[in-house]
């Protein structure tokens, strides 16, 4: 890393009104088996950013797709996990998080699954009122749910793995979001 580069970096963490603009960012496009991907990306160089998300596409066998071309197959939603508790009825948390405007809980497995509206307030709320009520929150976040999954094959599989790992060591992608459903047990041995 060039001695300039570390010097806008500083500038922009201090807050430099001079320094380059951070600007966020979403990538859309399919990967092998048709699977949609959202990339969420926060950057300062918008040309570097689009380069390196397509060709993490175009190595996988996928390609970049326009401005909302998958988002379609999505819903933006708050996602409060929480872990299941014994001496309480799925009832009666439904109850619960259903008075500060939850939308909808789902159990899964060892843990409740509390769907709020994709807003900030409506999670923040959802999250307090489960703290009071002595819950332990797993996490909470706002993010996009597939509206329906695609059954990926074992041999599509690693060829979406590697996509996911191309997107997460870019630099300035946050966050990835797809509808790809793998095999059962499914592991990936070759993590090359």
């Amino acid at each position: 890393m060039t001695k300039d580069t570390v010097q806008r970096a500083i500038a922009r963490g201090a807050g430099d009104q001079s320094a380059e603009q951070m600007e966020a960012i979403r990538y859309e496009g399919y990967g092998p088996s048709g699977v949609a991907f959202i990339v969420d990306c926060l950057t300062d160089n918008r040309n570097r950013t689009v380069s390196e998300v397509r060709y993490a596409f175009a190595k996988s066998g996928g390609s970049l797709g326009t401005e909302n071309s998958v988002a379609f197959q999505f819903d933006h939603q708050g996602h409060v996990w929480l872990v299941s508790r014994d001496e309480i009825e799925e009832d009666e948390l439904f109850e619960l998080v259903l008075n500060v405007g939850a939308i909808d809980l789902q159990r899964v497995g060892d843990h409740f699954l509390v769907i709020t509206e994709a807003t900030s307030q409506a999670l923040d709320a959802c999250v307090q009122c489960c703290q009071q009520a002595g819950w332990t929150i797993v996490s909470a976040e706002l993010t996009y749910a597939s509206q329906q999954n695609i059954s990926v094959d074992e041999k599509n599989a690693p060829k979406i793995i590697k996509l996911m790992d191309q997107l997460d060591n870019c630099d300035d992608v946050q966050d990835v979001y797809h509808n790809a459903e793998f095999p059962e047990g499914y592991v990936d041995i070759d993590e090359s």
